[in-house]
């Protein structure tokens, strides 16, 4: 049954359920009963509305009513008014499926506008239409459909005889996906249908209808809409031009400007002039290394600690259900927030409508750091307090059943992407130790983790405020942000506390040793997978990907050009190979894909100016080639053998491709990455990754930010360096990567119940490393290097003379302490 399409349900309801919820669905449908029925007698008193039967009382509470519904009426058509005509276009691919379905439905006329409620007013209100709307939200009327081990377990314990025609045990066509259906007990529907006796009173923000009897006392009618944006005009600091006659898509795009550098961040300031939307968008980076690490007072460095990881985990899941019930109007009104953990820090994103969003996202991080109670059993009805034992037990429960559930429930690709990353560029130690990480976590764990977040000092930020916004506007932002933090650190600080927060905070990677072949083997889990798969990855090894002209190699360019090329021409031909005429996968891809890795490098060049003050982190780009198939038909080192043959042969081929059908791929890559971008959002993610990934290394010997060397026009300078190659270029670098002596590649084979995995399912040549087990990977990780721009023994040769400079000056400190007190003794004799 279609049941998620529009002309077959009224409206679905879905609900996440821990494990406590799940045992008691039952009340859990009832409250939704209980607000269906709020809604359906407040409609039916705001439909008495002005009877002349009606007393005193009556007649007021009548027209409280109708007044609520018509301002609910009033804020949904401004909402989707302002939506639909503040908006940038999207791309044909996106637009085109969603008008082609509408004039079906609704014709040409109205197939963009169509529920965007154009024509309508406060004095238009359905009431009608609406009441009869609310009269169908019955428990007879309902279809509940329940996804749940314990679910499953209650139907499998029932009594055959009890299923009967439709119902019972049955299996789906195509899937064989088994499942059960059952009518609800007469009880049930009667306790939902009925529920408590309802009488509407007034509650005290300015006459919203409310039950005044129900057990929670917390359902009501939405109060009104404070984030609903009222002023839309652009920015008076842009030029008439640009405000007018909007927008320019086709206009190149600025780098930001750099407003603040001093010790607490950066600021980073982009006017929007392509857009002309009343929209802003905030990005907020906290470089903290306790977000997922630990530090290692013996090598003077943070080391990656799944504690710490999974206690940040916890800390964000909570915080976000803490502020759900306060930020729905907010995201109602277009206002959106996230907040997220990465090896670089924690990461605030903001964004929306100009007028509210520096006050909502100051707020926001306010909540964050300042206005959260010390921990508490439980938090309140108006969620004070984000750190509660309440929201750390909801997301403890979701965390814990989805890794138990995680090597049991996933396709075969997804556990081939699992296991070449766990050899690549994973530091943890696996799923079960994460398991043993939630596992362990408390609410008092919990609160020491968000203290030492909060009042570590040393943190530095990256900000980008971009949009319809002002310089003074994003000033006054970071201004509020420094302070919310100043006053966390003051609160939270500790006496002792690791003296360096910037050195090798970011992603990781480890670089394959040339020539190497590492094969995985994997059994998958799930008992149902079928599927077995082959995910086959070919690393750069030997020169690290393009970042910019000013901080990559001309090397670099030319062979990240070639690899993407390649990628771009292999694609359909492996497919066409693979899948359509040998049929051996139910999904053949290929892809390029690019990694990165942070480590510490020299600022200075000059050995003789090598210090602690001179080392910071670079990013290095890692390019690779990625083949990816999913297969029943055939063993997964038979997939394996069948893409090597496919590439031994699409080798002999690009070795006698037409020249022009090179440039027909190299014109259409490189028009690709010069495609404008549509939206603010794209625009402002690709700024802030620059800024994230390479401003901490683009310093000069006084640590001022050289603005011009971050790599702003990467992609144009690549799509020019595509237009140039030939063959020789690709053929250079498909034999470097893919087919050469020096080749370095993971292929990671997961093996399903066609053809599951045994003794001699590894391919033992002996170039090949097999590894079978996550132990064995643990092994080999500890002979990886991770990648890095620099050479492994010059980066031992930089980190031993910065260790020698910092004995020298222990040394010279103690003969200077000896000195005196030499002196001091001798003049005494």
């Amino acid at each position: 049954a279609r049941l998620s399409d529009q002309d077959q349900s009224l409206m679905q309801i879905y609900i996440a359920l821990t494990e406590k919820g799940e045992g008691q669905w039952e009340d859990v449908v009832r409250t939704i009963f209980e607000y269906c029925r709020l809604m359906h007698q407040t409609a039916k008193l705001a439909s008495a509305s002005g009877c002349s039967n009606s007393n005193g009382n009556d007649s007021k509470t009548q027209s409280e009513a109708l007044e609520t519904l018509k301002r609910v009426w009033n804020e949904l058509i401004a909402v989707r008014a302002i939506n639909f005509h503040q908006t940038s276009p999207s791309n044909a691919y996106a637009f085109a499926p969603g008008v082609a379905s509408n004039v079906r439905v609704f014709g040409t006329e109205k197939c963009i506008s169509s529920g965007k409620l154009l024509d309508q007013t406060v004095d238009t209100l359905p009431l009608t239409h609406f009441l009869s709307f609310l009269e169908k939200l019955t428990p007879e009327n309902c279809i509940i459909e329940r996804c749940s081990q314990m679910a499953w377990d209650e139907k499998m314990g029932m009594v055959a005889d009890q299923d009967s025609g439709i119902f019972g045990f049955q299996k789906e066509k195509w899937y064989g996906v088994e499942y059960h259906v059952s009518p609800i007990d007469s009880s049930v529907v009667e306790d939902w249908r009925e529920g408590k006796k309802t009488q509407l009173s007034t509650s005290s923000d300015k006459g919203t209808p409310r039950r005044s009897d129900f057990a929670s006392d917390t359902l009501h009618l939405p109060h009104k809409n404070r984030y609903i944006p009222q002023d839309l005009t652009l920015c008076k600091d842009l030029p008439i031009e640009a405000r007018e006659g909007g927008p320019h898509i086709s206009k190149q795009l600025q780098p930001p400007t750099l407003l603040r550098d001093n010790d607490f961040g950066r600021l980073w300031h982009k006017l929007d002039d392509r857009y002309c939307l009343p929209k802003s968008s905030i990005s907020f980076l906290i470089r903290n290394g306790a977000v997922q690490s630990a530090w290692d007072d013996a090598n003077n460095c943070w080391n990656y600690n799944s504690d710490s990881a999974m206690h940040t985990s916890l800390l964000l899941d909570s915080f976000y259900d803490g502020m759900a019930q306060e930020t729905y109007d907010a995201g109602l009104a277009g206002l959106y927030w996230s907040l997220s953990k990465s090896s670089m820090g924690l990461t605030f994103k903001f964004s929306g409508y100009s007028q509210h969003l520096t006050d909502f996202a100051l707020q926001m991080m306010r909540k964050f750091f300042t206005d959260q109670n010390q921990t508490s059993k439980d938090v309140d009805v108006n969620g004070n307090s984000f750190l509660c034992e309440r929201h750390l037990a909801t997301n403890k429960d979701r965390i814990i059943r989805h890794l138990k559930s995680y090597f049991k429930s996933k396709r075969a690709d997804s556990y081939a992407s699992y296991y070449t990353d766990f050899l690549l560029s994973s530091r943890g130690d696996g799923i079960d130790n994460s398991l043993r990480s939630a596992k362990a976590v408390t609410l008092d764990s919990l609160n020491e983790h968000y203290m030492l977040l909060s009042g570590m000092k040393g943190t530095h930020v990256d900000c980008l405020f971009s949009g319809n916004v002002s310089d003074m506007e994003a000033k006054r932002f970071f201004d509020g942000a420094e302070n919310i933090m100043n006053d966390a650190n003051q609160r939270y600080k500790k006496k002792e506390e690791p003296k360096s927060q910037k050195y090798d905070l970011g992603p990781f990677s480890r670089r394959l040793k040339p020539g190497e072949d590492i094969h995985l083997h994997f059994q998958s889990d799930n008992k149902e997978e079928q599927n077995g798969a082959v995910l086959m990855t070919f690393q750069s090894s030997s020169l690290p990907g393009f970042k910019g002209l000013k901080l990559s190699s001309k090397e670099s360019l030319r062979q990240s050009a070639a690899i993407r090329t390649i990628c771009h021409m292999l694609r359909e031909p492996l497919f066409n190979q693979l899948r359509t005429k040998e049929q051996l996968g139910y999904i053949v891809s290929s892809y390029y894909n690019v990694g990165f890795s942070s480590h510490s490098a020299p600022v200075l060049e000059s050995p003789e100016a090598l210090d602690e003050s001179n080392i910071s982190t670079a990013t290095t780009s890692i390019d690779s080639i990625v083949v990816n198939v999913l297969s029943k038909k055939v063993p997964p080192p038979i997939l394996t053998q069948r893409i090597d043959e496919f590439l031994s042969s699409f080798r002999e081929r690009l070795s006698n491709i037409p020249e022009d059908e090179i440039k027909s791929h190299t014109d259409a890559l490189s028009k690709k990455l010069l495609k404008p971008k549509q939206k603010l959002y794209e625009e402002t993610s690709m700024h802030f990754q620059k800024i994230c990934k390479y401003s901490p290394e683009v310093f000069d010997s006084t640590k001022q930010l050289r603005t011009s060397e971050l790599p702003w026009d990467s992609a144009k300078e690549l799509a020019s360096s595509i237009k140039e190659l030939d063959r020789v270029d690709l053929m250079n670098a498909w034999d470097n990567i893919v087919s050469g002596k020096k080749r370095s590649r993971v292929v990671s084979h997961v093996y399903g119940k066609t053809f599951p995995l045994s003794l001699n399912s590894a391919d033992l040549s002996k170039n090949i490393v097999n590894l079978k087990s996550l132990n064995d990977i643990k092994v080999k990780r500890n002979v990886l290097s991770q990648f890095s721009g620099m050479t492994e023994s010059s980066r031992v040769s930089m980190m031993t003379r910065l260790l020698q400079r910092k004995n020298a000056a222990a040394i010279g400190l103690a003969a200077g302490a000896g000195l005196l007190l030499y002196t001091f003794l001798g003049g005494s004799g």
